[in-house]
Formats: structure tokens, C-alpha cells, sequence
């Protein structure tokens, strides 16, 4: 997806591009607008991103869900682990395990912790009629 355009203003010309808010000299009446595009910005960076998902159903009432996703941007490695219980229609709970890990500590000085985060969440949530 390609957002481009560009907006006039009275102190300043701002070219827009994927998101990225640029300031730019403002075109003469003779010349064509700067042409800022997506592409210029792939030329310096490449970045993979390597994700799996998958989930493992017990029964109606008791699931597992999980996803691991590597960035080669700054090496990391993102988990999400997620149980479901379901007792009975309309009450729902649910225990999730999130990281946030580091696959190589030596990239920057101080060196990185092997996580960045890690959290643990409980959720029950229950719909009642009115």
C-alpha cells in the first residue's frame, strides 16, 4: 500500500509519504513537485519478518493458541501463548504468555537483556442478558 501526496502550507511545504512526515523545499511555479516514494526507502533498509501461528483445540471448552515471529530488524523474537476455557456459553477465560526477546545481546553497548518484556495476563470475561 502507497500513501503519497503533498499538502501546501503557509510556512512551510510538506510532502507525505507511507505515513512519514517529511519538510521539503517548496516547488518553483516552473518545476514538478518532489517525488518522495516508498521505494527510496526500500533501497536503504530490508527487513524480514517470519511469523507462525497455530492452534490446538481440546474440546469445545478448552483451546490453545500461539504465535512466534522473528524480525530481522533488530533481531528479536516475539512470542504469544494463549489458553482458553470456555465452561459454558458466554463465559470465557483466558490466561496469555507474552515475550519480547532479544537474539542477539551484543548488537549495542550496554549489552540488551535477553528480553525486552515478558508479561503474563489472566482474563475472565462473562456476557449477561439485560
Amino acid at each position: 500500500m502507497r500513501i503519497s501526496g503533498t499538502t501546501p502550507s503557509p510556512c512551510r511545504w510538506i510532502a507525505f509519504d507511507a505515513g512519514i512526515q517529511k519538510d521539503a523545499v517548496p516547488p518553483r511555479p516552473d518545476q514538478e513537485p518532489m517525488n518522495l516514494s516508498w521505494n527510496a526507502f526500500w533501497d536503504v533498509m530490508t527487513n524480514h519478518i517470519l511469523g507462525i501461528k497455530a492452534l490446538f483445540m481440546f474440546d469445545t471448552k478448552l483451546s490453545v493458541n500461539a504465535f512466534i515471529q522473528y524480525n530481522t530488524d533488530y533481531d528479536g523474537i516475539i512470542t504469544n501463548f494463549r489458553i482458553r476455557y470456555n465452561p459454558k456459553e458466554g463465559n470465557d477465560l483466558y490466561m496469555v504468555f507474552n515475550e519480547d526477546g532479544n537474539t542477539d545481546l551484543y548488537r549495542e553497548l550496554p549489552y540488551l537483556p535477553v528480553y525486552n518484556s515478558r508479561t503474563v495476563m489472566l482474563k475472565y470475561t462473562y456476557t449477561f442478558n439485560l
